[in-house]
């Protein structure tokens, strides 16, 4: 039965109850259900999104509401919405450069919507946003209803993406045997090593490559830039550590000595069926020998081996980010699931919403 009133209350992730963080999921699987292609596509797993959302991490300050039915929730009743913000801490390596920013989620079961329940939501986590002297806020929109609401409030499309999958059983394997076969002829004396753990000794070089890398993809009008330390890169590999997560790392190294690309992998096994394929990118002024290619194939033939209960590999990329889909497409990735970043300014979203900013 649709409930036409309710309240809004902290959702305090570290002492929740069973039944709190189970109606949780029941909201956040449904949504999951409405936008997902495929009827028999698994959510993510419980334990690993609980597990980030308990312990997100040194960097993150993350704040969350859940919205109740007003006369209260029985047990086992849904959740009617849910609402986050994040921002970065002065721990965070980026602090400078994003102190500004906040990240905002918003969640609404299909019966609720279209009653205030989003708006309220947004209205408590811009207070929080204000608190923090966040100047933007940006959220994540993949349901129509999200991008419709976004829409409404004036939100400004930072930049459109997507979640591209392969399937492992539609690969060409024999393509890919040529690209890494094509490697080491158009990069001669070029090697390919692997590690889950950066080696000490490529630790400052390696991250000033993947700080570089990362922030040369298209951002569209995305605010936020990343900055990746020999500190913040150890603490990320002992939270996916505690986490579970094997974070698995290919670079190319060139007959000097230098890192010239790099592909990375995340594998939970909670998820055995899928593993999520992270940054690949190949510093500039080494481009145009099919590092990229050589060390995709590279990847992809190891954890077809190392994962033998691989599916399929799940990646985002932005819709801008040409070179990196031209690659992903001849290896077979597909879209999956749309999404789109919106921003809005933190003074004029607190007007449209009625609130002081």
């Amino acid at each position: 039965m649709v409930k036409s009133s309710f309240r809004i209350e902290p959702f305090e992730v570290k002492t929740a109850s069973e039944d709190h963080w189970h109606r949780y999921f029941a909201l956040d699987e449904a949504i999951f259900r409405e936008i997902a292609p495929d009827p028999n596509d698994p959510p993510q797993a419980r334990a690993m999104a609980r597990a980030f959302m308990v312990e997100p991490g040194p960097y993150l300050h993350v704040e969350r509401w859940i919205a109740l039915p007003a006369q209260g929730a029985a047990k086992g009743e849904h959740f009617i919405g849910f609402g986050s913000v994040s921002f970065y801490t002065p721990q965070a390596p980026d602090y400078a450069e994003n102190k500004h920013i906040a990240f905002a989620e918003v969640k609404v079961g299909e019966p609720y919507r279209g009653q205030g329940v989003a708006q309220a939501l947004l209205r408590t986590l811009l207070e929080a946003a204000v608190k923090q002297g966040a100047t933007t806020i940006q959220g994540q929109a993949a349901h129509p209803a999200g991008h419709a609401l976004c829409k409404h409030l004036g939100g400004t499309m930072a930049i459109e993406e997507a979640e591209n999958r392969l399937k492992l059983a539609e690969v060409d394997w024999s393509m890919i045997q040529s690209w890494k076969a094509e490697g080491p002829a158009r990069a001669p004396e070029v090697r390919i090593q692997s590690f889950t753990e950066a080696p000490e000794a490529d630790l400052g070089v390696y991250t000033q490559v993947y700080t570089a890398v990362m922030n040369q993809q298209p951002m569209g009008k995305i605010e936020n830039q990343m900055v990746i330390t020999p500190q913040s890169r150890r603490v990320q590999e002992q939270e996916l550590k505690k986490k579970r997560i094997e974070w698995y790392t290919m670079i190319s190294r060139e007959p000097d000595g230098a890192i010239s690309g790099l592909t990375e992998m995340y594998y939970s096994p909670d998820e055995p069926h899928r593993i999520f394929q992270g940054l690949t990118g190949v510093a500039e002024r080494y481009r145009g020998r099919g590092l990229g290619k050589w060390l995709k194939a590279e990847m992809l033939l190891d954890v077809r081996k190392r994962y033998p209960n691989l599916k399929f590999v799940a990646t985002g990329n932005a819709d801008v980010n040409a070179p990196m889909l031209s690659i992903n497409r001849r290896m077979g990735f597909k879209r999956y699931i749309g999404f789109s970043m919106y921003k809005f300014k933190v003074n004029e979203l607190c007007h449209r919403l009625g609130l002081r900013p």
